[in-house]
């Protein structure tokens, strides 16, 4: 649950954490700066070299390297020197991109970019590199896999088999992570028989993590497994063992993902283990994450809420402001409290989780419109263009006016194109704020639930008791139709027989007679309209909720039968039937409230149905409806 979100956050750290173990000189102190300041040495060369320093000091993450970059970049610009300038500005956006400040990360590499033919081929392959990773994090998946194919291209060029094989694996790491995992295994094969050959253990813990994850996202645990023990194995013979750690997380979180529980317990202790023993405080807090959302995964809530609380606390301390981070924490702390069926610091959890979400949808919506409005304008330019190509075609003789007629079929199509393709991006940001409409809703009524069921357990008196639990039922059947909604591929269909399905489940499980009572489901019809399907899943509830409730005696099993299809005459059926008592079990009306049968009554008549009562074996409801919309 929690792993989606910082995924890749833990890679670079993993991946820069290797390569700072692999330094083998002493990372320059600010007494070796001022020299290198002071040395008379023509300015540029002494930008050069400083930069050397500033990338020694970001592999051990130490915050001078921020300082000096900033401050060798300034002289670079007041002494107009262009080179330095763009490999500064490389560096910087590093720095950026390891502390995890993406927008200004973002800012330097393509002001680097945009002076890319300044620098020479080996620093090219590194900016398209690091953009590569920048948009994995961010992220933007289809640039990432344009510069990291621009830098295996490069990389190629001047033959560093090491750049390209670790560019190839980055584009095998980008179609894992946006879904297309399919397409990733030729681009680690090709990295493989770059990396392989050279041994170089961190290069190759990289490439074999990638493959682990693949074919976890394919299914396939053997082939992880082998993958996930090759990188602990070749990062084992390494004399520096602290960076073991990295290995075991991602092992233990193969090892979850196929519900290997006590197996990733094992592996993420370990993981602790040796992050403690090795002073690597990043590993050790990521080892303990997973752990919770491991016992979270497995109901052990007890063990979990601990380790949550203290994650939490220490994110506060550092000052980690990555709401993301946060988000998954507190979902998994209110799931969590609600397993221990304490329902007030659930509900406390549940809020702020759901704070943070919609800082979140907010931060995403912003993005997404800046990138519409810069869609816009681009189209805008290359509109101006055309136009302008066509007055030099106006110019031409007979065969100008050829030219000049084939380019306006030739642009209308363009724009044709563009414009069908602003409609479909419209469409899809409509379809997900549609479907988190929905989602909102479903969680807004899981909060009432949640609130209803808090309540029950101050109420003493039977009666107000099962009228909280009832309307209990109703929210919860509600909130089931707008889940379908926004899980499902049609916005405004439900399909009534998983709905039934789900709510049957849940009513069984309510009155506590999963194993006392079967449920028989027969529906023959599509999908409804959700004005249509909210009205009739109320309706299934009531006549479900009285069968379970009044048809059978305490020992006695039993079955309802609910039937849905449409007639010869078009008219929507329902038919709720049980096998229980009948008309005996009829209740009176001073021992019982009509609210759940005004209820029927009241649904019914919206959707123009007419209510037919059989009693005589078993009690059955038909009802006939003449207003409905299939979907």
């Amino acid at each position: 649950m929690m792993e989606s979100n910082f995924i890749p956050r833990l890679s670079l750290l993993f991946t820069a954490y290797l390569i700072a173990i692999c330094v083998s000189a002493q990372t320059p102190s600010t007494a070796d700066f001022e020299k290198a300041w002071a040395a008379d040495i023509p300015l540029f060369k002494k930008l050069s070299q400083i930069d050397s320093m500033i990338r020694l000091l970001d592999a051990y993450f130490d915050p001078m390297a921020k300082i000096q970059a900033e401050k060798a970049l300034i002289l670079a610009k007041e002494n107009n020197l262009p080179r330095n300038i763009a490999e500064l500005e490389l560096t910087i956006g590093e720095v950026y991109t390891d502390i995890d400040i993406v927008d200004t990360a973002q800012l330097y590499l393509e002001s680097s970019l945009s002076q890319v033919e300044l620098l020479d081929k080996p620093t090219q392959g590194q900016l398209h590199a690091a953009l590569a990773w920048l948009y994995i994090i961010i992220p933007f998946y289809d640039k990432a896999l344009y510069h990291s194919l621009a830098a295996v291209e490069l990389y190629k060029e001047i033959d560093d088999a090491t750049g390209a094989g670790l560019a190839l694996v980055d584009v095998g790491y980008t179609h894992i992570l946006e879904g297309t995992t399919e397409a990733a295994l030729p681009f680690l094969d090709q990295a493989k028989a770059l990396l392989e050959p050279a041994s170089n253990p961190k290069d190759l813990s990289n490439l074999y993590q990638r493959y682990m994850e693949y074919y976890q996202g394919i299914g396939d645990s053997t082939m992880g497994l082998f993958y996930a023990n090759r990188c602990i194995e070749v990062v084992s013979v390494m004399e520096d063992k602290s960076y073991l750690s990295g290995g075991y997380i991602y092992r233990g979180r193969l090892n979850a993902t196929f519900g290997n529980y006590a197996n990733a317990e094992r592996d993420y202790l370990t993981a602790r283990k040796y992050a403690i023993e090795s002073g690597y405080g990043l590993d050790e807090v990521e080892a303990r994450r997973d752990l919770a959302g491991l016992y979270v995964s497995w109901e052990k809530h007890e063990q979990a809420i601990p380790l949550l609380e203290e994650i939490i606390d220490q994110y506060k301390k550092d000052g980690n402001d990555v709401m993301g981070d946060y988000i998954d924490l507190y979902q998994s702390l209110y799931i969590a409290y609600a397993g221990l069926d304490q329902y007030e610091a659930a509900f406390k959890n549940f809020q702020l989780y759901e704070e943070l979400k919609d800082s979140i949808y907010n931060i995403e919506a912003d993005r997404n419109i800046k990138e519409v409005r810069i869609k816009f304008e681009t189209d805008q330019t290359e509109s101006l263009l055309k136009q302008r190509q066509q007055q030099l075609f106006y110019s031409l003789g007979s065969l100008g006016l050829i030219l000049v007629i084939a380019g306006l079929l030739w642009w209308a199509y363009r724009s044709k194109r563009k414009q069908n393709e602003l409609l479909e991006k419209s469409n899809e940001e409509k379809a997900f704020l549609i479907k988190e409409i929905h989602h909102r809703v479903k969680n807004n009524l899981q909060v009432l639930s949640s609130l209803l069921s808090l309540q029950s357990d101050y109420i003493a008196d039977p009666a107000a008791l099962d009228a909280v639990m009832e309307g209990r039922n109703r929210v919860q059947s509600m909130g089931l139709i707008h889940q379908k909604l926004y899980m499902g591929e049609n916005l405004a269909a439900v399909d009534m027989k998983a709905y039934i399905l789900d709510l049957s489940d849940h009513l069984l499980d309510s009155f506590g007679k999963i194993n006392q009572v079967k449920l028989l489901v027969d529906v023959q019809i599509p999908p409804l309209d959700v004005d249509t399907a909210i009205p009739l899943g109320l309706i299934i509830n009531e006549l479900v909720t009285n069968s379970l409730k009044y048809a059978f005696r305490e020992e006695d099993t039993g079955q309802i039968s609910i039937q849905l299809w449409i007639n010869p005459s078009k008219t929507l059926c329902l038919r709720v039937a049980d096998n229980g008592l009948g008309k005996d079990a009829i209740i009176k009306p001073e021992a019982s409230t009509s609210f759940g049968t005004d209820l029927v009554k009241i649904l019914s008549k919206k959707l123009k149905g007419k209510i037919q009562v059989d009693t005589e074996e078993g009690y059955a409801t038909t009802i006939y409806f003449q207003r409905y919309t299939l979907k």
